[in-house]
């Protein structure tokens, strides 16, 4: 078993190797050997399944060039090579010598072959084996369109259209591979894919594979349509209990709400029992009604969702269960509404009693409070006796109607706390009151004094104000609060005490005040009189500028800066007539007066300054243009003298619209320097030809290089064009070719002459389109002459090689019908030392 092994492993590396010694691709599984990447990578996987799944294997082989063999001794040496049988059939193609040779060891399919008619591929190939016929007809027109892959599908597609093989098999697998054939039914073919032609199929297919679609149609329609049904029947109980669970919710929200309605309704029961009074009969028994209403309209929800249908083909049921639902949910907002007045209302019952208590209790402890204070100071507490006393029957009131109706104590006795309260605060500022009282007239008067001494320190003079007036105020507001004091009014005689400390404070304060509004008017006079200073430099500077604007420019570039001086001026003139009234409101102390004359003096100053300022912008701004003018109008001119410059050295023609406008540069030119030369200079119409004379220059200038770099590339172009003329004219003078084309390049080399002379370049270039296609229309000629040479000797070759097949083939038909005597074996062994062989070129 080892050397059987070990013999088996020996002859297939013996294989490879004589297999790569002849410069073969190794066989395996594959039918398809594109060594010379003919064929398309999307035919390759529909051209391996069509040579591998027909009666006939095609095994193809593409390879470069052949070398220096012969296609049908390639193809031999590749079938016996690869060691092929009876029923394989080998395609060589070779790229260089444009060739497909097929070979193949098989008498049968020989013979089918034979059978065809002598025009099975049209009159050029009557004379031709019957191979070549073959493929001729199926693949050479495809492999003259460079599609190699749809050519070899063809090829194989009819090859296997032929009946069964019969070479190389005894009688019983010959007539088994018949009984075969007629029980398979053919299937489509790649050819089929590429080409979309009807494969051959045979005429005794049975009807078992009909039966077996159509019991597969009918298979998936029952199953189809079970789907459908068990699909309804899911969406169907989906929808069914979908219903029942929004009865469920419904039901277990309504029982909810009716429960808290209930609790709410026991709740107020017992305040029925006890009160029944106006409160009484406006808040608890409407709430009590309106319970009993809701109970009964949750009762009557909860029934319609208990005997709410479900209907599971239609959506009738859910869309009123929603309906039912949303019902529920306004049911309990309006029971919490409902509940949280109930607990209310309960809360007062428990409540008012102990409220109506707090507040007894608070205003004896105020009584309290006030008898001993009056024991304390000796003054009149006789308005928060009265108050108390009106509070105290204002809570017993309170207290007897709570007892047989539902009120709210807090709410109606919520100002006696409030009173309470302040009478606490009155009582706690009361020795203030008094302490106001007894030393008010003394801190008046030292207030008086302070005053009076920092008028003499800081040499104040009572003009504009009057701390005074406030000391005033602050005595009579002592006598009301004595007055307040005698009647016990302590409220009163609080609001007099604030009254004289705001008094007293602000006396003092406006001294402080009017310090600082001297001091301010004292810096904004400083400022002033720096300002008054500068800008009088300013305004003779304004002058100054004015006057060189008169005596160099036109009365039409100076007026706005004359107005603007102007108006300049004269408000200087109001600044320093203000300027003598401030020192005046100065001098007697009326600083407020003063301040108000700086403020409104600020405000003329800026005005002034940016209008002198405008002025001074106007000047400067004039002279600079005048500069630029000056500098950029030379820089043009020198601009345009080099562009003539460069149309002089590259001796271009003129157009005429170019010439045009040569001719208005130079007289804006005269006109600029007369203008500048100009003892009052107009500088608008200045600016203006200016910018005039600049955009004419850079058009000029634009233009004249656009027009040297046309005549520059025409004329390169024009080498060009003749430089391939004269090429051209030295291949195809030993041709005999028309002479239309070169007189036609004669005479578009003349037109484009003449548009040179014309200075028309682009013209020239389009003329020399036409040379160029003249020059074409020779190469064409000539690549034709060429062309038609290499095919007859093409064709020349082919008849040879055509002669040479006929005799080989004459030389195997005598051969094989000498030898159709012999037996089955040795007629076999004939046939595979004699292999069958032929192609065509495309």
């Amino acid at each position: 078993m080892k050397k059987a092994l070990w013999f088996i492993f020996v002859f297939m590396t013996l294989s490879v190797s004589v297999a790569h010694a002849a410069g073969l691709p190794t066989k395996s599984a594959s039918h398809i050997y594109d060594t010379a990447g003919m064929i398309s990578q999307d035919q390759l996987p529909a051209l391996e399944k069509a040579a591998g799944a027909g009666a006939y294997a095609l095994y193809v082989l593409t390879v470069d060039s052949l070398g220096n063999e012969g296609a049908d001794a390639y193809a031999k040496r590749v079938y016996k090579t690869w060691s092929l049988q009876g029923n394989d059939v080998v395609a060589l193609l070779s790229k260089a010598e444009r060739r497909i040779q097929l070979y193949f060891v098989n008498e049968a399919l020989q013979a089918k072959l034979d059978a065809l008619p002598t025009d099975y591929a049209g009159s050029d190939y009557a004379s031709r084996p019957s191979i070549d016929r073959f493929v001729g007809k199926h693949f050479t027109p495809a492999a003259k369109n460079g599609d190699f892959g749809k050519g070899l599908v063809q090829l194989v597609t009819e090859l296997n259209g032929f009946a069964a093989p019969q070479a190389q098999e005894t009688p019983a697998a010959s007539d088994a591979a018949t009984a075969s054939q007629t029980t398979a039914p053919a299937a489509p073919t790649a050819q089929d894919k590429l080409s979309g032609d009807t494969p051959l199929t045979f005429s005794n297919a049975p009807q078992r594979e009909s039966a077996d679609v159509a019991a597969l149609v009918l298979k998936t329609v029952i199953l189809i349509a079970a789907s459908c049904v068990l699909l309804f029947a899911l969406f169907l109980a989906g929808r069914y209990y979908y219903c029942v669970f929004l009865k469920r919710k419904g039901r277990a929200a309504s029982e909810k709400i009716w429960l808290e309605l209930t609790k709410s309704q026991e709740k107020l029961k017992p305040l029925l029992d006890i009160y029944n009074g106006p409160a009484t009969k406006q808040n608890l028994f409407p709430l009590v009604s309106l319970i009993e209403e809701t109970i009964q309209a949750v009762q009557t929800l909860f029934q319609s969702i208990q005997n709410q249908p479900i209907l599971i083909f239609s959506g009738v049921s859910k869309r009123e269960l929603d309906k039912l639902l949303e019902r529920v949910d306004t049911s309990r907002q309006e029971s919490r509404g409902i509940a949280e007045q109930a607990d209310e209302l309960v809360r007062l019952d428990q409540t008012n009693s102990q409220e109506v208590k707090d507040v007894q209790n608070l205003l004896a402890a105020l009584t309290g409070r006030v008898k001993e204070t009056a024991s304390q100071y000796p003054t009149s507490f006789r308005r928060i006796e009265e108050e108390i006393l009106a509070n105290s029957q204002k809570a017993e009131a309170v207290y007897i109607q709570q007892l047989t109706d539902l009120v709210d104590a807090a709410a109606l006795l919520r100002p006696q706390r409030e009173q309470t309260a302040e009478h606490h605060k009155l009582l706690d500022e009361l020795p203030n009151l008094l302490a106001m009282h007894s030393e008010g007239p003394s801190k008046i008067q030292t207030t008086e004094a302070t005053i009076t001494a920092e008028l003499e320190k800081h040499g104040l003079r009572l003009v504009e104000w009057n701390p005074y007036e406030k000391t005033a105020y602050a005595l009579d507001s002592h006598k009301g609060l004595s007055r307040a004091l005698e009647q016990g009014d302590l409220r009163v005689a609080n609001t007099y005490a604030d009254d004289i400390r705001a008094a007293l404070a602000e006396a003092v304060q406006m001294i402080s005040q009017r310090l600082e509004l001297r001091a301010a008017v004292q810096k904004q006079m400083t400022w002033a009189g720096e300002f008054i200073v500068t800008f009088d430099v300013n305004v003779k500077a304004c002058q100054t500028a004015l006057h060189t604007m008169q005596n160099q420019f036109a009365p039409s570039d100076w007026s706005a800066m004359r107005e603007r001086y102007t108006a300049a001026a004269e408000a200087f003139i109001q600044i320093t007539g203000s300027a003598e009234i401030i020192k005046k409101a100065w001098a007697e102390q009326s600083y407020a007066f003063a301040h108000q004359l700086l403020n409104n003096m600020e405000q003329l100053s800026a005005s002034a300054e940016s209008t002198l300022q405008e002025a001074l912008q106007i000047y400067t701004r004039s002279m600079e243009r005048l500069k630029e003018i000056r500098s950029e109008s030379s820089s043009k001119w020198s601009h345009y003298q080099k562009a003539v410059t460069l149309q002089n050295r590259n001796a271009i023609a003129i157009p005429r619209q170019l010439a045009q406008l040569d001719d208005i540069i130079r007289r804006q030119k005269a006109k600029l320097d007369s203008l500048l030369s100009h003892p009052l200079i107009p500088l608008h119409e200045l600016d203006a030809l200016h910018v005039s004379f600049s955009g004419n220059v850079a058009s000029f200038v634009d233009e004249v290089e656009r027009i040297v770099k046309e005549k520059q590339q025409a004329e390169r172009r024009i080498r060009e064009i003749r430089d391939r003329y004269n090429s051209v004219y030295a291949r195809t003078r030993s041709r005999r070719i028309s002479g239309s084309h070169g007189r036609n390049y004669q005479a578009q080399m003349g037109e484009i002459d003449r548009l040179f002379m014309l200075g028309m370049y682009t013209e020239a270039v389009n003329h020399l389109r036409d040379a160029d296609h003249a020059i074409d229309g020779m190469q064409r000629e000539y690549d034709e002459i060429i062309r038609e040479e290499h095919r007859r000797q093409e064709e020349e070759r082919r008849r040879q090689e055509d002669e040479r097949r006929r005799q080989d083939e004459e030389e195997r038909q005598r051969q094989s019908s000498s030898s159709s005597s012999s037996s089955w074996s040795s007629s076999s062994d004939s046939s595979s030392s004699n292999g069958s062989t032929g192609g065509d070129n495309w």
